[in-house]
């Protein structure tokens, strides 16, 4: 079975370079550091994590591979105004693997929300099932159609989904400009 693959996973959301992504929950750095090959050292890559060691782990391991476009805080994904980025200025998010063990879902949709700009593109990955200890506990799965419900009911509009490996599905979001807002209305 395969996992998910950062690497994959970033090109097949489209990253370029230029561009100012925050990874929410990035973690150890599988997407962050994707992110930042992916860019070529151009842009800004955020990765944000709550977690003070996963921080550190994540900015020794960016410095050593002499990734000077990612920036490593810590922050609160599931509260707005959490993350410290400014308001519509960004043009990605990425959420891997961390609705699962969120408390407040909505608040990471709302957070990325605020800081994306208008037509900015969110992608959601997260686990299917529990895999008997390999995944989350069964009670923690936030399912996909969970995650699609949520993401429009906050504003996003849906855009696709892809694999992301056996044991992940991703879904990839934007949000609307006011023009796509006054026509949905």
């Amino acid at each position: 079975m395969q996992f998910s693959n950062p690497d994959d996973n970033i090109r097949e959301f489209g990253v370029k370079p230029e561009q100012k992504i925050a990874i929410f929950g990035s973690g150890s750095g599988g997407h962050t550091l994707a992110a930042a090959r992916a860019m070529n050292g151009t842009g800004t890559i955020y990765g944000i994590d709550s977690r003070g060691q996963m921080v550190e782990k994540l900015k020794k391991e960016a410095s050593d591979r002499h990734h000077m476009n990612v920036r490593v805080v810590g922050g609160d994904v599931e509260r707005m105004g959490g993350t410290g980025i400014t308001p519509l200025s960004t043009d990605a998010v990425i959420v891997p693997d961390t609705l699962f063990s969120a408390n407040d879902k909505a608040g990471v949709f709302k957070e990325a929300d605020r800081i994306l700009s208008y037509g900015g593109r969110l992608l959601v990955i997260d686990w299917i099932a529990s895999f008997g200890g390999t995944g989350p506990q069964p009670e923690h799965v936030f399912s996909e159609q969970e995650a699609l419900e949520l993401g429009k009911k906050i504003g996003f509009v849906y855009d696709r989904r892809f694999p992301a490996g056996n044991y992940h599905y991703a879904l990839i979001f934007h949000k609307p400009t006011p023009d796509e807002k006054s026509i949905r209305n």
